[in-house]
């Protein structure tokens, strides 16, 4: 092994028919694409729901919460094409005292 995690092919299940465009979240796409999303911050079960609403499938490293995606948020992209989100844990909050240390 390499030590590079690959990425994990998400499947989706197949859109509704739609006539036209789709409403989500108040955009419309239209049937051959739309715009990326920004899915900083997601859990991967989100990204999965907000790329299935422009027709994208999506490729996962690591896990965690989305740390970045490609292609980049406000891209144009066509239906059935996969995006590569890299995934990260985020990390402890510490409170002021542990911050602070000794």
């Amino acid at each position: 092994s390499s030590g590079q995690a690959r990425p994990r092919p998400i499947s989706l299940p197949p859109p509704a028919a739609r006539r036209g465009a789709a409403e989500t979240g108040g955009e419309a796409v239209a049937e051959d694409g739309g715009t990326m999303p920004d899915l900083r911050g997601l859990s991967a079960r989100q990204a999965v729901r907000a790329l299935g609403a422009v027709g994208l499938s999506a490729a996962f490293v690591g896990d965690g919460t989305v740390a970045r995606h490609l292609p980049a948020a406000g891209e144009a992209v066509e239906r059935g094409a996969t995006a590569t989100v890299w995934l990260r844990r985020r990390a402890a909050v510490l409170d002021d005292v542990e911050a602070a240390g000794p």
